[in-house]
């Protein structure tokens, strides 16, 4: 409860998604020696490192052990760009502030959907953008609607 999600896909087809994953940032040290437990972030460090654009899509910037990697990345990757897909975030987190020159560091206020099309089509879908606009008020309806049916007993 609470950590579902009402989507509707490119076709229009209506689902539910929920949370897939969950990385248990408190088990993580501050530091950026790697230690046994950690071989997850070693990975992201040297995938991030290989990396001329990154583009995230649904990450809110709470995970401080993420967000380490992220900047550490774009410091020792002078070629990184990020572009931060987000139809409400309105300022670019902390951690990439500093990065936030030359277009490094991007925003696309715009949702994954309309991302995801864009960067197949290189066209912004205008009429799909009205139309997500128009249906905003349905998601608070449906939030509301499966909250009250589902509540646990």
């Amino acid at each position: 409860m609470g950590q579902d999600r009402a989507i509707i896909d490119l076709g229009g087809k209506f689902d539910i998604i929920s949370k897939s994953m969950l990385t248990g940032g408190r088990k993580y040290s501050g530091i950026s020696n790697i230690k046994e437990g950690e071989e997850k972030l070693q990975i992201l460090d040297g995938v991030l490192g290989m990396l001329d654009e990154l583009t995230i899509i649904g990450y809110g910037f709470a995970d401080e052990h993420i967000n380490f990697r992220l900047s550490n990345a774009m410091l020792l990757n002078p070629k990184l760009k990020i572009m931060i897909v987000d139809p409400y975030r309105t300022e670019i987190s902390l951690c990439l502030r500093q990065f936030d020159y030359g277009g490094r560091v991007r925003r696309a206020a715009y949702s994954a959907p309309q991302w995801m099309e864009y960067r197949a089509t290189g066209v912004w879908n205008q009429a799909k953008t009205k139309t997500l606009k128009e249906n905003e008020h349905f998601r608070t309806e449906i939030k509301n609607f499966v909250e009250t049916h589902l509540k646990p007993a």
